[in-house]
């Protein structure tokens, strides 16, 4: 046990250095090793040559603009490295900001689009509202609570393949919409939602009212799979798409930085109104910005622009390749254990999906409709294994839960975290699921996973 007094109070003393140090490594012992938190997006592993760099600049503040300028010259080649990913048009200039991960990015994006609605509509007794699927990730929330947005949620389960299905939104859109976030890699199962076909959605009602509708993708971990995903040649989802203003991914997901820097990149200057723009004198300089955020480290945007040019296209490439195949492996096993039966996009469905995609679905749900998307569900997605129970396990053992599981495997170790999907099921029921993130340092523990979570389900049929 340590010696450290967990009192709430400061000590009346000094200690030593190495003391208090050892002491907190110590306590540290009895959590997750971050190789072993098997449910994070956040990248766990770095590069001798990385780790190098986040130490040597991690005093580097971001405010500091002219102190720092080589710094800030990298800020602005990730930004423009990432919108021609993002396909930005040859004549578009696109703007975009470092952030505190993708919430911040999310935030911004959804202010940007609510002043532009102020400033075109006569706003006063009206509430702007946003088109949101319960697939999107809580910092979305956040964004319609904090700045008093109504968030119309359009309900994703397995009838409409796990995405928001274009008619859905269409149902909800009217003159107070201000925009409509997408997601492009669901936490919750991996999957896209389909970009293209909700922007023709959006054509055709501002051809009938005049009312153009901006979308911003959340791309926070697809952002980075996507554009070197070959499965992804023909998803139309970025700048491509007309209505698309602004898109963010968080680098230390996929990009393979390390914790926390987000990307937010708008179509060009017009998509921020300029009184969203502060200026500050009080560092050396005059800066001008569109942040939530002030001062943090410039130490992940320099490993983003590392990473960018050590691995370059075929090494991003080739990382994909490696996570979204471990992925697909760790599934198709999953599938076939008799166990379990998996729902994220990196597999072929099994027949029970294939089964719930027939299906003419009623969703229990206030204001839900009976819907599909127009196309089947497709094989893109994140690298992300999210699993249930199969249903003929589950009739056969009714007292084992992915719950208990979760719990058993995290005494072993390892944390698969636990969550429900509530009315994602077949005719409104939930879906308890477990997710494991493909991961670098992840890929060489699949097989080790797999044995765990079959182990550990057998012996919870023998309780």
């Amino acid at each position: 046990m340590s010696y450290l007094l967990k009192n709430g109070l400061l000590p009346p003393g000094s200690d030593s250095p190495s003391r208090v140090a050892s002491a907190i490594k110590k306590d540290m012992e009895r959590d997750i090793p971050p190789n072993r938190n098997l449910g994070s997006f956040i990248c766990t592993q770095h590069s001798a040559a990385a780790t190098e760099l986040i130490c040597s600049n991690f005093f580097k503040n971001q405010a500091c603009v002219e102190e720092y300028g080589t710094v800030s010259e990298y800020l602005d080649q990730c930004i423009s490295i990432l919108s021609r990913l993002w396909n930005s048009g040859e004549n578009e200039l696109p703007v975009g900001a470092a952030t505190t991960g993708s919430s911040e990015g999310i935030m911004l994006a959804g202010l940007a689009m609510k002043r532009a609605w102020e400033e075109k509509k006569n706003a006063v007794g009206r509430r702007p509202n946003v088109i949101v699927g319960s697939n999107a990730h809580t910092c979305i929330f956040k964004f319609t609570t904090y700045f008093d947005v109504e968030a119309r949620v359009v309900p994703v389960n397995a009838c409409s393949g796990f995405a928001m299905a274009p008619l859905g939104v269409r149902q909800r859109l009217d003159q107070e919409t201000v925009g409509v976030f997408l997601t492009l890699g669901s936490t919750f199962t991996g999957h896209y939602d389909p970009v293209q076909e909700i922007g023709q959605c959006l054509d055709d009602y501002e051809r009938q009212t005049g009312h153009f509708i901006p979308i911003h993708v959340d791309a926070a971990s697809g952002g980075f799979v996507a554009p070197f995903d070959p499965a992804c040649d023909n998803v139309i989802w970025d700048f491509r798409v007309r209505q698309v203003r602004s898109i963010n991914a968080s680098g230390h997901k996929f990009g393979f930085s390390p914790c926390a820097v987000g990307w937010l990149v708008w179509r060009d200057q017009s998509c921020i109104p300029p009184r969203l723009l502060m200026e500050s004198v009080y560092l050396r300089g005059t800066q001008t910005a569109f942040t939530l955020s002030f001062s943090r480290s410039y130490a992940p945007v320099i490993v983003q622009y590392f990473n960018f040019h050590s691995l370059g296209n075929k090494g991003y490439q080739e990382r994909m390749a490696t996570l979204l195949s471990g992925a697909g492996r760790l599934s198709s096993e999953l599938n076939g254990s008799g166990y379990f039966r998996c729902i994220s996009p990196g597999h072929e469905p099994s027949p029970q999906i294939e089964k719930q995609e027939r299906m003419i679905c009623l969703c229990h749900e206030i204001n839900c409709p009976s819907y599909r998307t127009s196309q089947p569900p497709s094989a893109t997605g994140l690298p992300v294994v999210v699993f249930t129970l199969s249903d003929t396990f589950a009739a056969q053992h009714p007292q084992v839960t992915i719950s208990d599981l979760s719990d058993r495997v995290y005494h072993k170790g390892f944390s698969i975290p636990y969550y429900a999907l509530p009315y994602w099921g077949p005719d409104g029921r939930g879906i308890d699921v477990l997710r494991v993130v493909v991961r670098q340092d992840i890929v060489p523990q699949l097989s080790i996973i797999y044995d765990l979570l079959t182990h550990e389900i057998r012996q919870l049929c023998k309780e």
